[in-house]
């Protein structure tokens, strides 16, 4: 198996190890430099990771500042690559049921013919009249 892509249950839970570290990691810092509440350095975390940004609790120490410029960079690139592998695993669950289904009922169309999503790093066909 070397070499091969991790299974997607298997991803799954990888990214949301790395999601939740990210986040613990984050909130552990801003409890230590700004000395809010774990309740506040967690709520902190999550509202700048998942972009909501409310503004009722907002770092007002440098050192806090300036870490959290790399923690948004990094980190909403981390939530965002998340939420595309729990979203393949769903789609690749919801396929795999379909396809069990239409064999079980013995329906002749192809669940791949079905599939209405791309298949990632292939290329379109090139339009007619480009």
């Amino acid at each position: 198996m070397r070499g091969q892509a991790p299974q997607t249950p298997v991803k799954v839970a990888y990214v949301m190890a790395v999601v939740i570290a990210t986040i613990s990691g984050g909130a552990a810092f801003f409890h230590a430099v700004e000395g809010w509440s774990w309740v506040d350095s967690f709520y902190f975390a999550t509202a700048t990771l998942t972009t909501v940004g409310y503004g009722d609790v907002v770092p007002t120490h440098d050192a806090s500042k300036l870490f959290a410029i790399p923690f948004m960079l990094f980190g909403i690139g981390i939530m965002l690559y998340s939420f595309r592998i729990m979203g393949d695993h769903v789609v690749e669950k919801r396929l795999k049921a379909l396809q069990h289904s239409r064999m079980t009922y013995g329906l002749e169309e192809d669940v791949d013919d079905a599939n209405p999503l791309p298949q990632r790093n292939q290329r379109s066909a090139p339009r007619k009249g480009r």
